[in-house]
């Protein structure tokens, strides 16, 4: 099984006060503080994989248990991610980022099938696409080739959870 990412929660301190007409007031929450704790707490469970741009959605109003949607992109990919915020009464509201869909890194997946085959098979050339990072839900499957000696197999990878972990299809 290959973990690739996992549930973060973290502190963020997040409100700006936004003017909404002449009378009124109301509290936005700062987009670009939430894409950076995002992209900032998905280092180290997205392993070896580089992270790009962050991006969530600019226009929700702060209030507790804010969900939204963001996406990071990874590696090749751009992958979503459920945000909820929390005691945005503080001076540091916490946020969690739970991975909306499971970020596969694909040469963790060559590695594991890899070790799932024969070890007379251990010079076997193993493709599984030509993408980097496959973002996929739990069901969805990888289809992989293994060559060796002139033959050649397809092999197919299962997506067992939100979690990256994937399985050989029986």
């Amino acid at each position: 099984m290959i973990p690739v990412s996992r549930n973060t929660l973290a502190g963020l301190a997040l409100a700006t006060l936004t003017a909404v007409g002449a009378c009124s007031s109301s509290i936005k929450y700062d987009a670009d503080a939430v894409a950076d704790s995002l992209k900032e707490t998905q280092k180290a469970a997205v392993g070896d994989l580089e992270l790009g741009d962050a991006d969530c959605p600019q226009d929700a109003e702060l209030k507790e248990g804010l969900t939204i949607e963001c996406t990071l992109e990874v590696g090749d990919a751009v992958a979503p991610y459920t945000v909820v915020l929390t005691n945005v009464d503080e001076d540091e509201a916490n946020i969690r980022v739970d991975p909306a869909k499971a970020i596969i890194d694909v040469s963790k997946g060559v590695d594991f099938l890899r070790s799932s085959i024969d070890d007379e098979y251990a010079t076997a050339d193993i493709a599984c696409g030509d993408a980097a990072v496959v973002v996929a839900d739990p069901g969805d499957t990888i289809d992989c080739t293994v060559e060796f000696d002139g033959d050649s197999q397809n092999v197919v990878l299962v997506v067992n959870d939100l979690k990256g972990n994937i399985s050989l299809q029986s």
